[in-house]
């Protein structure tokens, strides 16, 4: 019986959860330098204008920063699966190439 691939990267997603994490907890900090800085942005019904803005922005960098790192993971592992299968078979054409000598089976091409 073989074994399905599986569906879902745990990986990523453990990746993509942490950089959520991240906005998080950066964003309050960043909402509170922007008021510190300019202290009309606190103001009842602008603050909830930017901080409406900041997520929408926040959401983005997020997303953008979840793509990227998605990318990037990804193309590790499809590296190191393509290592895995050429040290296969490099493995296997060794172990055909060692049988042929020890057997003696007159596959051996002559040059």
């Amino acid at each position: 019986m073989t074994s399905s691939p599986a569906t879902e990267n745990k990986t990523l997603n453990e990746v993509n959860e942490i950089i959520k994490g991240i906005e998080n907890t950066c964003l309050p900090l960043i909402e509170g330098v922007i008021i510190a800085h300019v202290p009309a942005l606190g103001l009842p019904v602008v603050k909830q204008i930017s901080e409406s803005i900041e997520q929408i922005i926040a959401n983005y960098l997020t997303k953008w920063a979840e793509t990227q790192a998605d990318f990037a993971i990804i193309d590790v592992q499809v590296d190191q699966e393509q290592s895995n299968l050429q040290k296969a078979k490099s493995d296997a054409d060794f172990q055909k190439a060692q049988s042929a000598l020890i057997n003696d089976d007159g596959s051996g091409t002559l040059k």
